[in-house]
Protein backbone atom coordinates (compact mmCIF):
# COMPACT_ATOMS: atom_id res chain seq x y z
CA UNK A 1 0.00 0.00 0.00
CA UNK A 2 1.44 3.63 -0.55
CA UNK A 3 0.94 5.95 2.52
CA UNK A 4 0.40 9.36 1.63
CA UNK A 5 1.10 11.88 4.56
CA UNK A 6 0.39 15.80 4.07
CA UNK A 7 1.49 18.38 6.42
CA UNK A 8 -0.03 22.07 6.23
CA UNK A 9 0.60 25.00 8.09
CA UNK A 10 -2.12 27.04 10.52
CA UNK A 11 -2.50 29.24 7.31
CA UNK A 12 -3.47 25.95 5.21
CA UNK A 13 -0.52 26.14 2.85
CA UNK A 14 1.65 22.63 2.71
CA UNK A 15 4.61 22.36 4.42
CA UNK A 16 5.88 18.86 3.63
CA UNK A 17 4.71 15.91 1.56
CA UNK A 18 5.48 11.93 1.97
CA UNK A 19 4.92 9.29 0.09
CA UNK A 20 6.16 5.61 1.07
CA UNK A 21 5.42 1.72 -0.51
CA UNK A 22 4.66 -0.05 -3.35
CA UNK A 23 0.58 -0.43 -3.81
CA UNK A 24 0.66 -4.09 -5.11
CA UNK A 25 -1.74 -3.41 -7.65
CA UNK A 26 0.75 -5.07 -9.71
CA UNK A 27 4.21 -6.57 -10.46
CA UNK A 28 6.93 -3.53 -10.45
CA UNK A 29 7.54 -2.16 -13.58
CA UNK A 30 3.15 -2.75 -14.84
CA UNK A 31 2.18 -1.21 -11.49
CA UNK A 32 -0.46 1.87 -13.12
CA UNK A 33 -1.58 2.85 -9.33
CA UNK A 34 2.39 3.38 -8.59
CA UNK A 35 3.58 4.87 -11.53
CA UNK A 36 0.51 7.22 -11.32
CA UNK A 37 1.12 8.22 -7.91
CA UNK A 38 4.49 8.58 -8.76
CA UNK A 39 4.21 10.99 -11.53
CA UNK A 40 2.23 13.29 -9.69
CA UNK A 41 4.19 13.85 -6.68
CA UNK A 42 7.99 14.23 -9.36
CA UNK A 43 5.52 16.65 -11.50
CA UNK A 44 5.24 18.54 -8.47
CA UNK A 45 8.49 18.29 -7.34
CA UNK A 46 10.25 19.44 -10.60
CA UNK A 47 7.37 22.15 -10.61
CA UNK A 48 8.37 23.93 -7.31
CA UNK A 49 11.73 23.62 -8.19
CA UNK A 50 12.21 24.76 -12.23
CA UNK A 51 8.69 26.83 -12.75
CA UNK A 52 8.78 28.18 -8.72
CA UNK A 53 12.52 28.08 -8.39
CA UNK A 54 12.24 26.89 -4.89
CA UNK A 55 15.12 24.95 -3.46
CA UNK A 56 13.10 21.68 -2.13
CA UNK A 57 14.64 19.40 0.28
CA UNK A 58 13.69 15.81 -1.60
CA UNK A 59 14.56 12.40 -0.16
CA UNK A 60 14.02 9.55 -2.28
CA UNK A 61 14.82 6.11 -2.23
CA UNK A 62 12.91 3.70 -5.06
CA UNK A 63 13.61 0.41 -3.18
CA UNK A 64 11.29 1.26 -0.53
CA UNK A 65 9.20 3.81 -2.85
CA UNK A 66 9.65 6.55 -0.32
CA UNK A 67 9.57 10.62 -1.72
CA UNK A 68 9.94 12.93 0.91
CA UNK A 69 9.72 16.95 -0.05
CA UNK A 70 9.86 19.83 2.35
CA UNK A 71 8.81 23.05 1.23
CA UNK A 72 11.04 25.88 3.06
CA UNK A 73 8.61 28.60 4.56
CA UNK A 74 7.56 31.10 1.42
CA UNK A 75 6.00 33.96 3.85
CA UNK A 76 8.62 36.31 2.32
CA UNK A 77 7.88 35.28 -1.58
CA UNK A 78 5.50 37.32 -4.29
CA UNK A 79 2.13 36.66 -3.88
CA UNK A 80 2.41 34.93 -7.58
CA UNK A 81 5.08 32.62 -6.27
CA UNK A 82 2.93 31.82 -2.86
CA UNK A 83 -0.10 31.38 -5.95
CA UNK A 84 2.20 28.91 -7.92
CA UNK A 85 3.62 27.09 -5.15
CA UNK A 86 -0.62 26.60 -3.73
CA UNK A 87 -1.43 25.87 -7.21
CA UNK A 88 1.01 22.90 -7.96
CA UNK A 89 0.54 21.74 -4.65
CA UNK A 90 -3.40 21.51 -4.24
CA UNK A 91 -3.17 20.18 -8.09
CA UNK A 92 -1.29 17.32 -7.01
CA UNK A 93 -3.58 16.59 -3.94
CA UNK A 94 -6.28 16.99 -6.39
CA UNK A 95 -4.88 13.97 -8.47
CA UNK A 96 -3.21 11.86 -5.71
CA UNK A 97 -7.75 12.23 -3.65
CA UNK A 98 -8.79 11.08 -6.79
CA UNK A 99 -6.39 8.29 -6.93
CA UNK A 100 -7.37 7.08 -3.64
CA UNK A 101 -10.70 7.46 -4.79
CA UNK A 102 -10.21 5.10 -7.40
CA UNK A 103 -7.89 2.62 -5.76
CA UNK A 104 -8.95 2.74 -1.80
CA UNK A 105 -7.22 -0.87 -1.07
CA UNK A 106 -3.70 0.64 -2.44
CA UNK A 107 -3.50 3.99 -1.32
CA UNK A 108 -4.36 5.91 1.96
CA UNK A 109 -4.10 9.70 2.17
CA UNK A 110 -3.46 11.64 6.09
CA UNK A 111 -3.46 15.10 6.58
CA UNK A 112 -1.99 17.10 9.51
CA UNK A 113 -1.17 20.28 10.68
CA UNK A 114 2.12 21.16 11.36
CA UNK A 115 3.51 23.97 13.67
CA UNK A 116 6.90 24.60 11.61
Amino acid sequence: MIRIQIWRRATGSIDRFRLEGHSGYAPLGQDIVCAAVSALAQTAVLGLMSVVQMDVEVEVDAEIGLLDCRIPRADRGSDATLDQQAAILETMVLGLREIEAQYPQYVTIKEMTTDR
